[in-house]
């Protein structure tokens, strides 16, 4: 992340550095959150949808995958042990899936920024900047 801060500074004028920086760290912790409560949100549909299929299909008769805990999957017979694994795998897998597919996106974005040329600033250049946007 240093890189990014660097360029959100550089695209600033020098009296909203506080700003800038503070609303970076804001929206890279939304942008987290966001993140985690997606990817959990993911992998709970796909683990109701496949559970449902699986159910209906084999008719195993098993409890919710939702509710069973790793001591109940592993007390379960090798064949339904293994369903279940399978079932969480591509829930998993889905879930990086779309989680690729946006960093991709984002990339592409990134992209098409605009390129801003470092800014150097002596503190005799500070104080003329900050004289001049007191006026």
């Amino acid at each position: 992340m240093p890189n990014l801060m660097v360029a959100i500074q550089n695209a600033v004028n020098p009296r909203e550095l506080g700003v800038a920086t503070a609303t970076s760290a804001l929206f890279r912790s939304l942008g987290g959150m966001f993140g985690v409560a997606m990817s959990g949100a993911i992998m709970t549909a796909q683990l109701q949808n496949l559970h449902y299929t699986l159910e209906a299909s084999e008719n195993m008769g098993m409890h919710s995958l939702i509710d069973q805990g790793i001591q109940q999957i592993a007390q379960l017979p090798l064949a339904q042990r293994e369903v279940v694994a399978s079932v969480y795998r591509h829930a998993i897998s889905t879930t990086f899936l779309v989680g690729s597919l946006i960093s991709a996106m984002a990339f592409t974005v990134v992209l098409f920024l605009p390129e801003h040329p470092l800014k150097s600033f002596s503190n005799s250049d500070q104080k003329k900047a900050d004289g001049s946007a007191a006026r």
